[in-house]
């Protein structure tokens, strides 16, 4: 039989053996990662888009202006040998928006050859003739017949010089090979061409008659008189302040 000392020591072991192990941390639980939070999951990398699907504008204005080479060069890709520039004019073109579509064009002034006039005529020629003495976008409240067709144009030897409009593709714009819709327009400027930005137009002319802009102008002189050629949307127009502001007041007495 244990004795008193005995039991005594075994009741303390005891006691001591339960107070440490009621005292003992639990085993570590394996730690979870937590979910990346919105703010840590990287965004989607943005769809290839095409030059032509969308435009930078200051992309587009930071295009260096032309050189006459460039010119010439761009004249004979479009138009062969139909047209040709004349290399004397230091204000024979300009660059701009003319059309809206955010891609830079360039107007020059040519010269018809004679001895090409049956291929600048030619009715599957690769660009548009245009006469900017009739063709005008319509003015507020001016009424169209339905199904009118307009007489295509053509040039003759009267015809000394023209102006041709190449519309830009792209960022590249007029210098890109595949920039092919061209213009060439009669009774347009035929002198000190100067592109001028659709916003400046309309602050210069507020409160006036314009016609209604849908890009960028090319201010010029047609037989000394002082205007603006025009995209309409299918063609150009010349717009010379005097002779719209009559128009205007004829069309529309008040």
């Amino acid at each position: 039989m244990l004795n008193k000392k005995s039991t005594a020591i075994i009741f303390y072991f005891f006691l001591a053996t339960l107070i440490l192990t009621s005292c003992a941390k639990p085993p570590a639980q394996p730690v979870k990662e937590a979910p990346p939070s919105a703010t840590e999951v990287p965004p989607p990398a943005p769809l290839p888009t095409r030059p032509e699907d969308s435009q930078d504008p200051v992309k587009v204005a930071a295009i260096p202006p032309p050189s006459l080479d460039e010119a010439r060069a761009t004249v004979a890709r479009v138009y062969k040998d139909a047209v040709s520039i004349d290399a004397s004019r230091n204000s024979g073109f300009t660059v701009g928006d003319f059309n809206g579509d955010g891609s830079q064009d360039i107007a020059i002034i040519v010269k018809p050859v004679k001895e090409k006039l049956p291929d600048i005529n030619h009715e599957l020629a690769g660009w548009l003739l245009r006469d900017a003495g009739t063709d005008r976008a319509p003015e507020p409240g001016m009424k169209r017949i339905p199904g009118e067709q307009k007489t295509r144009p053509s040039i003759t030897e009267r015809d000394k010089e023209l102006l041709a409009v190449v519309h830009g593709y792209g960022q590249e714009g007029w210098r890109n090979p595949e920039a092919q819709i061209s213009y060439l327009i009669k009774n347009a400027a035929d002198s000190n061409l100067k592109a001028q930005a659709k916003k400046s137009v309309l602050r210069a002319n507020k409160g006036k008659e314009i016609p209604p802009l849908i890009g960028d102008v090319i201010n010029g002189t047609l037989d000394g008189a002082s205007g603006f050629v025009y995209y309409t949307g299918s063609s150009y127009g010349w717009y010379n302040p005097r002779g719209y502001q009559a128009e205007i007041a004829k069309r529309f007495p008040h």
